[in-house]
Order: C-alpha cells, then sequence, then structure tokens
C-alpha cells in the first residue's frame, strides 16, 4: 500500500477509523479527510474577505468570544480544583454562570450612544 501520511497526521481519528472501517478503508477515508481539510483551507484563504465579513470577526467580536471562553475555563477550573466539584459538575456550574453573564450583558446592557 501507499505511505500512510493520514495515520500521523490525523492521530486518534485515524484510530477510530481504523476501528470502525479496518486499514484499506481508513486508509482512503483518512486521504479523503485530509484532502478536504485541504479544500478547505484554500477556500478560506481565497475568500477570507467574505469569512471575516459573514463571520463578524472583528476585534470585538474576538475579543468578547475569547472573553467568553477564558471565563468558562477559569470559573471551571476554580468550582474544580477549589470548590472540589467533581468535572461534570463544575463544567455545569461554570457554562450555566458564563452564560447567564453574557445573557445580561447583551440583553441588559444599556445602548450605546
Amino acid at each position: 500500500m501507499a505511505p500512510n501520511l493520514a495515520d500521523p497526521l490525523l492521530g486518534p481519528l485515524y484510530d477510530l477509523y481504523v476501528a470502525a472501517l479496518g486499514d484499506t478503508a481508513a486508509w482512503a477515508l483518512g486521504h479523503l479527510t485530509l484532502l478536504a481539510i485541504v479544500a478547505l483551507v484554500v477556500w478560506v484563504l481565497k475568500n477570507r474577505q467574505d469569512v471575516i465579513t459573514n463571520l463578524d470577526l472583528r476585534p470585538r467580536t474576538v475579543g468578547g468570544a475569547l472573553m467568553f471562553v477564558g471565563s468558562f475555563v477559569a470559573f471551571t477550573l476554580v468550582c474544580n480544583r477549589l470548590f472540589g466539584f467533581p468535572l461534570g459538575g463544575s463544567v455545569v456550574t461554570s457554562l450555566s454562570s458564563v452564560l447567564f453573564v453574557l445573557w445580561c450583558y447583551r440583553w441588559l446592557e444599556g445602548a450605546r450612544a
């Protein structure tokens, strides 16, 4: 068989393909997955202005998303390590808390002048 580039690049996903489909089908599907990833990256690079416009990628929205993810991770760690919650409970608690704060910020904040 030809060299297998998909195994080292896809890692556990390729192992899942092998377990589900066998070596030959996993080889084909792994390389098809790599081809799809390359095609997606090329398409995004060709149409980057449309992607930026339609995803509303501005510093404010990207910063807000990073703040949301950072708050979620920080609050999960606080609940898990400091308060001793189990991981599932700390994820649920932090997700609901961060979503509530996000909702308050989006809907209860006064209009900007």
